[in-house]
Formats: structure tokens, C-alpha cells, sequence
């Protein structure tokens, strides 16, 4: 039960953040920004991210690690704005989280199999 506790918790929210995002590119504008910081890190619970500023006010954008090593500061760098919430994000974040819908729900359906079934299959006569 507890396994199927966690996998429903994990397959909800990757379906609710692919949900939020899945038309995020689609309704926000692109712009071209100078980098003013960046820090990238290969470690998983630390994210990477540029820093820009737009209007007087700094921003900051999360993207992959690669992606990040890829750009040096001073230079511009394409992220879209969301004028709804007023934050930037970095193109390509929805493959992320379709990918992510798809692993936790392989997760949540292989919990969901009746493992005793496959463990004593039933004997023959």
C-alpha cells in the first residue's frame, strides 16, 4: 500500500506540472537577454541557472546543466517570458516534463500489477 501511496504522489504531480507547462511555449514571448550570472552544477538536487535582467528587475532561469556550460556570461541568451507570471524560462522544459509523465506513470502502473499473482502462479493439475 505504501508504494502505491508514493507512486500516485509522484506520477500526480509530474502530470500536474506537465499540465501547467504543456502550452507554456506556446503562450509566452521570446526575447533575447544578456547573461549577468550563471551557475551550473552536475549534482541532482542543485539546479542551473542563468541570471538576466529586464526593466530594472533581475530574473533568473532554470535550464540543464549542459545547456548552461554551453553559455558564458555577457552573452545573450534565448528564454521565453511569461507576461502572466512574470518569470523566464529556458526553451525546451516540456520534453522534461513529458518524459517525467511517462517514467512515473511506467512506475505507478507497474505498482498497480498483482505481484502475487506473477509470484505463485497457479498450479496446474
Amino acid at each position: 500500500m505504501f508504494y502505491i501511496i508514493v507512486a500516485t504522489v509522484f506520477f500526480a504531480g509530474a502530470l500536474f506540472f506537465y499540465l501547467q507547462n504543456i502550452n507554456s511555449e506556446k503562450n509566452a514571448v521570446l526575447e533575447f537577454h544578456k547573461i549577468l550570472e550563471k551557475s551550473c552544477s552536475v549534482a541532482p538536487k542543485i539546479s542551473s541557472y542563468v541570471r538576466v535582467e529586464k526593466k530594472g528587475k533581475i530574473y533568473t532561469a532554470n535550464l540543464s546543466e549542459q545547456d548552461c556550460a554551453d553559455l558564458n556570461i555577457g552573452e545573450n541568451v534565448k528564454l521565453f517570458y511569461n507576461k502572466k507570471y512574470d518569470y523566464f524560462f529556458y526553451p525546451g522544459r516540456e520534453k522534461v516534463y513529458s518524459i517525467r509523465v511517462i517514467f512515473s506513470g511506467i512506475i505507478f502502473f507497474l505498482v498497480l500489477l498483482p505481484w502475487k499473482f506473477f509470484r505463485n502462479p497457479i498450479k496446474r493439475k
